[in-house]
C-alpha cells in the first residue's frame, strides 16, 4: 500500500487538517523581532470513512514536462546563503491527463480555502472567506495577469513551481529523490538545465500563514521518463514522423541532396592549380628550418653624410674676447667749429 493519493483517485472529502500551530521565529541577538507565524498541518485519510487511516498529505501528479530541468533561485535562500533548489512545470490543458491533474489541484485548493476558513479566527484571519480565497490565499497554479486590468491573459498556460528540498546529515538526510524507470538512483546535478519529463510525488504540508497565506509544496521524489539536452532535439517530432510514414525514403534523399550541396562548397573554397612555371624556378634562397619562409638577402645601405658644425672655442680672457669681436667701419661726424 503506498503512502499517498494520485491526481486521478483524490477525493476532497477525505482532505483535513490539525489543529493551527503557533510559532516564533529563530532570532539571533541584536536581530529585530519577527512576528509569529501559524501552520495548519493537513492530513489525508487513506483508509475508509468507517476505519479511516490518517497520514501525510503527499500525491503524485500526472506525467509533467520541465523546459529547465532542476533550477536554482538566490531569492528566498535558506539561512545558511544556500540557493533554492526548484523545478517549474507548465500545465498543457490540451493533453487529457494535465488537464485531469490541474482539475485535481483546484478541488485540493477549494478543500483546503473550507478548511482554512473553518479556522480563521485561531489563525487571525478573521475576514477569510473561502468564496474568495484567491484574495488573501495564494493559489499554487500560476497565471500571468494583464498589468491594466488585473485579470487573467487568456490562452496562458498556469505553472506550477515544485521546490526540493534537503534536511538533515547522513543516515538522518532526508532530500528530493530521482529514479529512472529501472529505480535507479539519478543524481539531481545531472537534471539541471535539461528538458525533462517526469511523474512528481508531491508532499502538501500545511497551509502557511504569516506574511503570506499559502500551500506549503514540497516535491518527495520524481520518476524521470524521458531527459534531453536542451535544444538538443527538434520540437516538430511529431511533424518529423508523419513524414516518415508518407515518404520512407525522405531522409536519404535529404541527406544526399545536403551532402552534395557540402560538397559543391568544398570544390568552391579549394585552391587553384599550381602554375608548371613557377614549380620549374628554383628559390634563390632555402631555409633549412620548417615553417620559416626564405627572405631575399639585402644591399646594405650606404651612410648619408651628416652636416657637423665648426665648433668655436671660447676666448681665454678680455684681450681674447676684444680680438674676436667683430669688426665695424664707422666714421665719427665732423666737429662744429
Amino acid at each position: 500500500m503506498t503512502d499517498f493519493c494520485t491526481y486521478d483517485n483524490f477525493d476532497a472529502q477525505r482532505l483535513h487538517n490539525a489543529k493551527p500551530e503557533e510559532k516564533k521565529p529563530l532570532i539571533k541577538p541584536g536581530d529585530k523581532p519577527v512576528p509569529s507565524y501559524f501552520t495548519i498541518n493537513l492530513q489525508y485519510n487513506l483508509g475508509t470513512y468507517e476505519k479511516p487511516l490518517f497520514s501525510d498529505f503527499k500525491m503524485e501528479l500526472c506525467e509533467l514536462k520541465s523546459n529547465y530541468g532542476v533550477s536554482k533561485s538566490d531569492y528566498g535562500s535558506d539561512g545558511g546563503g544556500n540557493p533554492k533548489e526548484f523545478i517549474k512545470v507548465f500545465f498543457n490543458i490540451d493533453d487529457e491527463q494535465q488537464a485531469k491533474c490541474l482539475e485535481t489541484l483546484n478541488n485540493m485548493y477549494r478543500r483546503a480555502s473550507d478548511l482554512l476558513e473553518g479556522v480563521k479566527g485561531a489563525v487571525k484571519k478573521f475576514t477569510f472567506k473561502a468564496s474568495d480565497a484567491e484574495s488573501g490565499f495564494n493559489h499554487p497554479i500560476r497565471y500571468p495577469y494583464d498589468q491594466i486590468t488585473g485579470e487573467k491573459i487568456p490562452g496562458k498556460q498556469g505553472s506550477l513551481v515544485l521546490k526540493l528540498f534537503s534536511r538533515g546529515q547522513g543516515i538522518r538526510e532526508n532530500k528530493t529523490r530521482f529514479h529512472d524507470t529501472d529505480g535507479k538512483v539519478i543524481d539531481k546535478s545531472t537534471l539541471e538545465g535539461v528538458e525533462m519529463r517526469f511523474i512528481p510525488v508531491v508532499s502538501i504540508r500545511n497551509i502557511f500563514v504569516g506574511a503570506v497565506t499559502c500551500l506549503q509544496i514540497e516535491m518527495e521524489s520524481a520518476i524521470v521518463t524521458d531527459v534531453q539536452m536542451r535544444n538538443s532535439i527538434s520540437n516538430q517530432m511529431a511533424t518529423i514522423e508523419r513524414l516518415k510514414r508518407q515518404d520512407p525514403d525522405i531522409s536519404n534523399k535529404v541527406s544526399n541532396q545536403i551532402a552534395k550541396i557540402m560538397m559543391s562548397r568544398q570544390h568552391q573554397h579549394a585552391p587553384g592549380p599550381v602554375n608548371d612555371i613557377a614549380q620549374d624556378v628554383e628559390p634563390n634562397n632555402t631555409s633549412t628550418l620548417s615553417g620559416i619562409l626564405p627572405t631575399q638577402p639585402t644591399q646594405p645601405q650606404q651612410p648619408q653624410p651628416v652636416y657637423q658644425p665648426t665648433p668655436i672655442q671660447p676666448p681665454t680672457d678680455l684681450i681674447d674676447t676684444i680680438k674676436a669681436a667683430p669688426k665695424r667701419n664707422f666714421k665719427l661726424p665732423p666737429l662744429n667749429g
